[in-house]
């Protein structure tokens, strides 16, 4: 195993990670590093390559503004994962009351928020706590 220091704020590695062939029909899985301090996380790697595309599209949407569109986009694929337990699902939700916060429908983002936490969604308490530590709570 190699270890590498950072010596400046933004300096970046490259790397890579080699696993063993995961099961077959396997749709997700999280990386998180077991560790005390600074350990690596990364929640949802989902192996389905149009499920990536549809939220890399609909991503891109929120990025150029189009809020309605983006909010729109969000909620079909919540509906498209509805009872697969799909890792994806509490980050659609956070990015779906984002925005309706941001657009200024509190009204809309606490129906949002009161959806999500009734939800099964994989790791839910990781994004209610996300969320709270931006203000958002209802």
């Amino acid at each position: 195993s190699n270890t590498h220091n950072f010596k400046t704020i933004g300096e970046k590695l490259d790397f890579s990670l080699a696993f063993p062939s995961v099961t077959t029909g396997t749709e997700w899985f999280d990386i998180i590093e077991d560790c005390k301090d600074n350990c690596f996380s990364f929640f949802v790697v989902t192996l389905n390559n149009g499920l990536n595309e549809k939220i890399n599209s609909v991503y891109s949407r929120a990025e150029r503004g189009e809020t309605i569109k983006a909010i729109s986009g969000y909620k079909s694929l919540l509906s498209e994962l509805e009872g697969k337990h799909h890792g994806s699902e509490g980050a659609l939700y956070t990015d779906i009351i984002n925005l309706l916060v941001k657009s200024g429908d509190n009204s809309g983002a606490r129906e949002w928020y009161q959806k999500m936490i009734s939800s099964k969604a994989p790791r839910l308490d990781q994004y209610i706590k996300n969320l709270n530590s931006r203000g958002i709570k209802f």
